[in-house]
């Protein structure tokens, strides 16, 4: 995963966060361009994958930074991702952060 403040990748629309294949090449089944999707409305500072070792959790991505929408909807500096790209809607933030958020890191026990 690739996150900063950049609007496209390879040429292909993309809204701050990216997905790249092992080869380095993008992965064009995730990008929020092509899904329709709006990405973040502000910088993407921080990125954590989770594990495949984590039940029901693996490859989901948390992205913070200092965004206050993910893909149209009010998710204020950080946001969990599915395998798809797609907003977690099973991960809920409540208000968010109050200011960018620089950091992140997944325990051993997915939390």
């Amino acid at each position: 995963m690739i996150g900063g403040d950049f609007s496209q990748v390879d040429g292909l629309p993309n809204v701050r966060v990216a997905r790249v294949n092992l080869d380095g090449s993008v992965d064009r089944t995730t990008l929020p361009g092509i899904l329709g999707q709006s990405g973040a409305n502000g910088t993407v500072n921080a990125l954590a994958v989770y594990p495949t070792t984590i039940p029901n959790l693996g490859g989901r991505t948390i992205v913070a930074g200092a965004f206050t929408t993910f893909n149209g909807v009010n998710l204020n500096r950080y946001v969990r991702l599915a395998q798809d790209g797609s907003i977690d809607s099973t991960f809920t933030i409540g208000a968010g952060a109050d200011n960018p958020i620089y950091a992140v890191a997944i325990q051993r026990t997915g939390m």
